[in-house]
């Protein structure tokens, strides 16, 4: 009698013993985690009432996102660190969010994302929550983006500029590959290539490119292939970099190697 109460208040021991360890241990391990709120995705709806804009950049693979007030000063926000995208609702009537810009983060660098077009800026950016205006902060000052990336790929496609946005498999690739048998791309070994549609790798270069030229205007570097036909006869893909001005849409200039303005020369 005496060993089965023994037994019994042993088990009942142990019983809760483990309840009570997992009690304290759920607070250490979520101590150790980022707070569940902030790995989702976050957009104005989830920002104090009195932001009239935010600033975002980009730290590791997360977000930093502070609203500022009206006078441009910042909220407090704790929300607002270690943030996995954040998210510009274009249009409430968008029911599929087709105009809705998303922005993340992948190696300190900002993808902003608009209809699947990824786009890489080193470049803090900021929103302003009143126009749904782009800024973005350049060593030359504040630049408002104008021109979507997604606006501008377009504009170079439609006028001939590139056929084919990023390398393989990019923006027109099976298009041109029913028009013309297996091309050559004409570039130099050295120049990366990436897909438009999704987040660039860590070896890559993004085939779009928000920068500033040497004259500290805001630019998009969009690579790509033009099509054409070496002696009217054999297709080769020239590699080329679209430099448009993001304030105003215009093509600046073409970038492409001596060896592939060569094959320009003599292709049609």
């Amino acid at each position: 009698m005496k060993r089965s109460l023994l037994i019994l208040g042993l088990s009942t021991f142990l019983i809760l013993f483990a309840f009570g360890g997992q009690a304290m241990a759920k607070p250490l391990m979520g101590s150790t985690n980022r707070p569940e709120g902030n790995q989702s995705s976050m957009g104005k709806k989830d920002l104090p009432s009195q932001a009239k804009s935010v600033r975002i950049e980009g730290r590791g693979n997360s977000l930093q996102v502070q609203p500022l007030d009206v006078e441009g000063e910042e909220l407090g926000f704790s929300e607002g660190d270690e943030v996995d995208s954040f998210v510009l609702e274009d249009d409430e009537d968008d029911e599929e969010g087709e105009g809705d810009v998303e922005v993340k983060s992948l190696d300190n660098a900002a993808l902003v994302i608009r209809n699947k077009l990824v786009t890489q800026t080193h470049f803090p950016l900021t929103v302003n929550l009143e126009t749904n205006e782009l800024i973005v902060t350049t060593p030359n000052g504040q630049k408002t983006v104008a021109v979507l990336p997604d606006q501008a790929v377009n504009h170079m496609l439609a006028a001939g500029v590139l056929d084919q946005i990023g390398g393989k498999g990019g923006i027109k690739w099976l298009e041109q590959q029913e028009a013309t048998p297996s091309p050559t791309p004409a570039t130099d070994s050295a120049e990366p290539t990436a897909t438009p549609s999704g987040e660039p790798d860590e070896e890559e270069e993004a085939a779009v490119v928000l920068a500033a030229d040497q004259d500290g205007e805001l630019v998009y570097v969009i690579s790509g292939t033009k099509f054409e036909r070496l002696f009217g006869f054999f297709p080769v893909g020239l590699r080329r970099k679209a430099i448009v001005s993001a304030e105003t849409g215009e093509l600046i200039r073409v970038n492409q190697s001596i060896f592939t303005r060569l094959l320009d020369l003599l292709s049609v």
